[in-house]
């Protein structure tokens, strides 16, 4: 169901409140027509997940915007001599993009991936041993390549059921981080559908920029989320945005660093606001002193 029909489905405009979903939900059930049957469930239902699962994508886009959580320090090393061949290969599709400065893989390149990640898979499917010993490695490779294995972290995540409760135990919070960018991946599909809050804004950034175009209609904070959520989590992906969108947008005042953000604006005053409150409590502070010094003037006297 694209999200626009969700909301449109449930009578209320987009909105991250998940009370609001269940209150319009339940208001939907109790007005459904009872010669909907089976069919109207199903599509109420499929319209309360998918508005619930776009306001939960909302939530987290504060976390991209933020640098990623750090992974473990040093080379990978498998540390296994019984993994299969496959594990080697897709170490050495990576090797060869880290030694030519490539930020992402070539076509081929993905399609060699994904064959090495259905013999991974499929070794993983021979015996409990074989399915740990699989999870604990793709879990480092991914964390150890980042931008170059974004590609297997989608096939890892539903294999592994690294969101179900049967997960491996996480001790090095590496789950964690593999989560904040699988939840990046689903958001950057999210917004190429219609009837996403930020929709506009990719439109903007994708669409062709002929000479004297300014900017389009759209949120300046949902451009630079956008922007920033390519670049913490998928930063191939910023191939598909067209340079001279993302040229008009150099200088949005949405982002956080801009000078004229209203964040920084509201951090200026409030520094003012603190200075003067400490040059106020000087001046009493010289004024108490001043008097005390007056006082023992006229006892000494």
């Amino acid at each position: 169901m694209v999200e626009r029909e969700a909301w449109e489905r449930l009578g209320i405009k987009w909105t991250r409140d998940a009370a609001v979903i269940r209150i319009a939900c339940a208001r939907k059930l109790k007005t459904a027509d009872a010669g909907a049957g089976a069919a109207g469930l199903l599509t109420l239902r499929a319209a309360y997940e998918d508005a619930l699962a776009s306001a939960r994508g909302a939530d987290d886009i504060d976390n991209w915007l933020e640098a990623p959580p750090t992974g473990p320090a040093g080379p990978f090393d498998p540390g296994q001599a019984a993994l299969p061949p496959a594990i080697g290969q897709l170490n050495a599709l990576f090797e060869a993009a880290l030694r030519e400065d490539r930020r992402w893989l070539s076509a081929e390149e993905k399609l060699a991936l994904r064959g090495a990640w259905a013999a991974i898979a499929d070794w993983s499917g021979e015996g409990e041993e074989e399915r740990r010993a699989a999870d604990r490695v793709v879990r480092g490779l991914i964390l150890h390549w980042r931008a170059w294995a974004v590609g297997l972290v989608p096939f890892a995540v539903d294999h592994f059921d690294w969101t179900g409760p049967g997960q491996v135990p996480d001790e090095e919070g590496l789950i964690a981080d593999i989560l904040w960018r699988y939840r990046g991946i689903q958001f950057l599909q999210r917004v190429r559908r219609p009837g996403h809050p930020h929709h506009a804004a990719w439109v903007e950034l994708t669409s062709d920029a002929g000479p004297g175009v300014g900017r389009g209609r759209c949120s300046p904070r949902h451009v630079h989320e956008i922007q920033a959520v390519i670049r913490h989590v998928w930063p191939e992906m910023e191939g598909e945005l067209n340079p001279g969108r993302v040229a008009l947008w150099a200088n949005n005042t949405a982002n956080p660093a801009h000078p004229e953000n209203p964040k920084q604006e509201s951090k200026l005053l409030r520094n003012i606001g603190m200075a003067i409150a400490a040059l106020i409590v000087i001046r009493l502070a010289f004024g108490v002193f001043a008097g005390l010094l007056a006082m023992l003037g006229i006892i000494g006297r």
